[in-house]
């Protein structure tokens, strides 16, 4: 399920949580909040021709996690949140 909410803030329903990306778009760093911290989430991000670009698994993850995506090139990119049943897929554009 995905739902795009007003302020560039994106929630995600993955499972029984909600998290919210955001800035969109962004510059350098991408906030990944959960809303129900000590969740184990697969965060997997895809360029706009589907390579994987960048993976994390994180353990009872923390209720904010950024990532750092100043490296990657301007343009469209899909990040793909899992906790292991479900899983959710949003897109951002990189500034």
């Amino acid at each position: 399920m995905i739902n795009d909410v007003i302020a560039d803030i994106s929630q995600l329903a993955v499972g029984n949580g909600q998290l919210a990306i955001f800035p969109n778009p962004v510059n350098d760093i991408l906030e990944v909040r959960n809303l129900i911290p000590g969740t184990n989430l697969t965060i997997v991000i895809y360029n706009n021709i589907g390579e994987k670009v960048f993976e994390s698994q994180q353990e009872k993850v923390p209720s904010q996690t950024s990532i750092n995506v100043s490296a990657f090139t301007a343009g469209v990119y899909f990040i793909e949140l899992s906790d292991g049943k479900t899983s959710a897929r949003k897109v951002f554009t990189k500034k």
